[in-house]
């Protein structure tokens, strides 16, 4: 959670108003979408460029382990910015 985020769901979760699990799904869930679009438009433009087998099983996978990076790129992220006290710190953790 992102300090902008982390009072409002503190205050929340202080309130009984939801657990730290549904949280998260509902942040995945509602990521999604701008998590995959890149890798995906990315992948698609790339392949054709650099002249790899035309097959659709094998650009079907090209294109989930992007998407998989992505995502899993992104679950580091909030692992990061969950565990740091500020965003200075998160930022200072992470790569540049």
């Amino acid at each position: 959670v992102f300090p902008p985020e982390k009072n409002v769901v503190d205050r929340e979760r202080a309130r009984h108003s939801y657990h730290v699990l549904p949280y998260l799904l509902g942040k995945i869930v509602a990521e999604l979408p701008a998590v995959l679009a890149p890798p995906l438009i990315f992948g698609s433009i790339l392949y054709p460029l650099a002249g790899l087998e035309g097959s659709v099983g094998r650009f079907a996978r090209f294109l989930s382990v992007l998407a998989v990076e992505g995502m899993a790129s992104g679950a580091i992220g909030l692992a990061i910015g969950s565990l740091a006290p500020a965003a200075e710190n998160a930022l200072s953790v992470g790569p540049s």
